[in-house]
């Protein structure tokens, strides 16, 4: 939170940094990048920052999706505790992510901080309307509970994949303050609210994200919902980027 009021020259400063210190603890703990960078003879500690990126090799997803896990996994974490997010992404071939806890829980603030940057309030209500998966047995849910006492709470997840009117009734019941979701099956329920002229759910506000946003679709979730429509940008390796 404190780099929101650092100069320009502080935030590059930083970012400079922080790439090198990723370098580093990438050769020295990683056996897929120690490898890597000795075979193009690159010292980590001879970057000095995004103006040396080009001296790093660009590794691919097809180099990394065949290799074992103790190849690409820092030493000192148990593959077996880490917790995973398979993507299939734009070509349909399965990828593997891997993080510790401690590491997803902080994506979750950071996205908690994005919204909030959004309109989201301590206590709000948030639902998110999705594609349900089982939940990793690793995910223990520790962090919601410290949460939960400054006023945040998780999000419960409806089955976007219902017929559209079920969605709605369940929304109604919850009475979100704040909507997430991809817009094409938040769309779904919006139709169904315009064009049945059923009793409306009216959040504060909608954020989407996972899919591209058209003119057209934001315009409907705006009807449909009469609140503002935010779009979002996000992966599972670089959880939220803009």
């Amino acid at each position: 939170m404190k780099l929101r009021w650092r100069s320009r020259r502080e935030l590059a400063e930083f970012r400079d940094a922080e790439l090198r210190r990723l370098l580093v603890h990438a050769y020295e703990n990683v056996p897929y990048y120690r490898t890597l960078f000795d075979r193009h003879r690159l010292n980590p500690r001879h970057v000095r920052g995004v103006i040396d990126l080009d001296l790093i090799p660009i590794s691919s997803k097809a180099d990394l999706r065949g290799l074992p896990s103790q190849k690409v996994i820092a030493a000192g974490h148990d593959p077996a505790r880490l917790l995973t997010a398979r993507t299939s992404g734009a070509t349909g071939e399965p990828f593997i992510i891997r993080r510790t806890w401690l590491e997803d829980k902080r994506n979750h603030l950071f996205r908690l901080r994005a919204l909030a940057s959004m309109g989201l309030h301590l206590g709000d209500r948030r639902v998110a309307v999705g594609v349900v998966r089982p939940s990793d047995p690793n995910n223990l849910k520790r962090i919601f509970r410290p949460l939960r006492r400054l006023g945040i709470t998780g999000a419960p997840r409806l089955n976007g994949l219902q017929e559209p009117q079920v969605v709605a009734a369940e929304l109604r019941k919850l009475r979100p303050d704040v909507i997430t979701g991809m817009p094409g099956i938040l769309c779904r329920v919006a139709d169904y609210l315009i064009s049945s002229g059923s009793q409306p759910v009216h959040p504060r506000l909608v954020v989407v994200g996972g899919e591209v946003l058209t003119s057209v679709m934001q315009h409907r979730l705006t009807t449909a919902f009469q609140a503002p429509v935010h779009q979002t940008y996000a992966s599972h390796e670089f959880p939220l980027l803009g």
